[in-house]
């Protein structure tokens, strides 16, 4: 049992590594303007299911810059 919870642990921070750098990288993407990557990067942490209010509020406003309105939703 105490194996499986240190896998666990440890699977569970090398993802939510990853997904930070994900992150650092769309909210970069957001920044330049570059709206379509940084969607794209933004729904990769979301399939790693980590999610926030950030990612969803800065997808919603990259959906509506690129005038996908229902996406932006």
């Amino acid at each position: 049992m105490k194996k499986i919870t240190i896998i666990s642990f440890i699977i569970f921070h090398l993802t939510a590594h990853s997904s930070n750098k994900i992150f650092e990288r769309a909210d970069s993407l957001f920044q330049k303007n570059e709206y379509e990557l940084a969607i794209n990067d933004y729904n990769k942490i979301l399939e790693n299911n980590l999610e926030s209010p950030e990612i969803y509020y800065n997808l919603g406003v990259c959906f509506y810059k690129i005038k996908e309105y229902k996406n932006s939703k």
